[in-house]
């Protein structure tokens, strides 16, 4: 992953990075630390922290809620990982690019 300086300064708590919708893939595989094939709050809270953002636990959580659409507590499944794909890029400067 490579950082990403936007010049924005209302973005320097978030540590941005770029990486390809692959490259998010193995991501979540890395951080599904039971290798259960699911991402549950907490390993979403321990990959956040490796990327150095702040409000982790608010993060965790929120991201769980709005992407679960089977409300089972995890994300799983192509749908729900997508749903993070497009979360990320959106709330914490994450940037899934094709190139």
């Amino acid at each position: 992953m490579m950082p990403i300086d936007d010049g924005n300064p209302g973005h320097s708590s978030v540590l941005r990075k770029k990486m390809t919708p692959e490259e998010f893939d193995k991501w979540l595989d890395h951080i599904d630390s039971n290798g259960d094939g699911s991402i549950s709050r907490k390993e979403l809270h321990g990959a956040l922290k490796e990327l150095g953002l702040k409000w982790k636990t608010w993060k965790s959580w929120w991201a769980i809620k709005k992407v679960d659409l089977n409300r089972n507590k995890v994300i799983d499944g192509k749908v729900e990982r997508k749903l993070l794909y497009d979360y990320a890029a959106r709330y914490w400067g994450i940037i899934v690019s094709d190139n």
